[in-house]
């Protein structure tokens, strides 16, 4: 149950970074996009290795 209440908070933090990033992109903060994508990358890879 803890296993999946991980998963499930790590894909819904980086589906939020993702929203982030591409606000960020869409008010032409290129310096933000980034670093949200890296984000996006690290929280999707927790969540598979959780």
């Amino acid at each position: 149950m803890l296993l999946l209440a991980a998963t499930a908070l790590s894909h819904v933090m980086a589906t939020g970074l993702a929203v982030v990033g591409s606000l960020a992109l869409a008010r032409g903060r290129r310096d933000l996009a980034p670093l949200a994508g890296t984000w996006v990358a690290a929280f999707l890879v927790a969540g598979w290795w959780t």
